[in-house]
């Protein structure tokens, strides 16, 4: 869901939707963060969905909606402070799914739960669904190209992308799901108009890179491994894998690169990855990457910004990169720093 903008001209690209006029632009990514009187002029400001939202209840707040969009992939954190029925079409040509907050209850297609982990927008005939007071969620839209790429690369089915039988979902992949839901919650709050150039290319990238790849897995998780690949071939696939992340590592490499030049699917990966090194393949390369922006740390310069070796590692939140790498060092980028600086 994105919302109308009253000035067409602020269209950036064909495969993007239109904005409001307040949204903050960053080429090649844009924001919003708007209020609504009711769920009316909510539903009227919404472009690309056909909706028949309906309030059901007396409030005195109205709805509030955050964006965040690149060309090919779609984020809103929207809250209703009233119950709603909800029901209409998703956009065409997106692949869109909502990730509910846990507090929320929501009764989907008649299937009752205030646990929902998961919920599909894809349905041809549209949706039709009940949410309770205080309802909170995300929806996440894909462009059907991109999260094809992906899934071929990685050898994974998005057909349906949530089975029928698993719209409320209590078990396996939810973690996975949650931290999924929650950074794309942080992800919306910011602010794109105090960003850097810089900050802004590596949100585009996780956008159109990290976040279809995030969903697959995560669906992935849900399903049954049919792969029975010979050891043999994993093996060699995992020699390929490490020479291409060894040579690109300070891009970040997606994982459906690296399935692509290891001739594996994402399970085989991840496999032969837990098999030798006992983490995943997406573990393996933070954790890489942390260790070459450690070592550049200890040999730089007194005055050097920790935020441009970061950068040039793939880190741009540095609060969740200080946290990472305490964890993983057991010290801070500054203890680093402090140490090691070259005088």
């Amino acid at each position: 869901m994105l919302l109308k903008s009253p000035q067409p001209n602020l269209k950036l690209n064909a495969r993007y939707l239109s904005m409001p006029n307040k949204a903050s632009v960053l080429a090649p990514l844009i924001s919003d963060k708007r209020k609504f009187t009711d769920i009316d002029e909510f539903s009227e400001a919404i472009t690309g969905w056909e909706l028949d939202f309906r309030q059901l209840e007396n409030a005195k707040s109205g709805v509030s909606v955050e964006v965040l969009a690149s060309p090919n992939v779609i984020v809103q954190h929207f809250h209703f402070p009233f119950a709603v029925h909800q029901c209409g079409l998703a956009p065409a040509g997106f692949t869109t799914i909502g990730l509910p907050f846990e507090e929320s209850h929501l009764s989907w297609e008649s299937k009752e739960g205030s646990t929902a982990v998961i919920v599909d927008f894809n349905n041809p005939d549209g949706f039709d669904a009940a949410s309770g007071m205080g309802y909170r969620g995300i929806t996440l839209s894909i462009s059907d190209t991109l999260l094809s790429r992906n899934a071929t690369l990685m050898r994974l089915k998005t057909d349906p992308i949530v089975p029928r039988d698993r719209i409320h979902l209590r078990s396996g992949g939810e973690r996975q799901l949650d931290q999924l839901r929650n950074h794309l919650r942080y992800l919306c709050g910011l602010s794109l108009n105090t960003l850097n150039p810089q900050d802004s290319h590596l949100i585009f990238t996780e956008l159109e890179n990290e976040i279809p790849t995030q969903l697959l897995i995560s669906l992935a998780e849900l399903q049954p491994s049919l792969d029975n690949l010979p050891l043999l071939n994993r093996q060699k696939g995992l020699r390929l894998a490490l020479q291409f992340i060894n040579k690109n590592v300070h891009e970040n490499p997606c994982i459906p690169d690296i399935c692509e030049v290891s001739s594996l699917s994402w399970r085989s990966l991840d496999r032969v990855f837990k098999e030798h090194f006992g983490i995943g393949p997406k573990r393996y390369l933070l954790q890489l990457r942390l260790i070459r922006f450690r070592q550049q740390l200890k040999m730089s310069s007194p005055g050097t910004k920790i935020s441009d070796i970061a950068n040039i590692w793939g880190f741009w939140h540095m609060g969740d990169l200080a946290q990472k790498f305490r964890k993983f060092f057991g010290e801070t980028p500054q203890d680093i720093l402090k140490k090691h600086a070259k005088h």
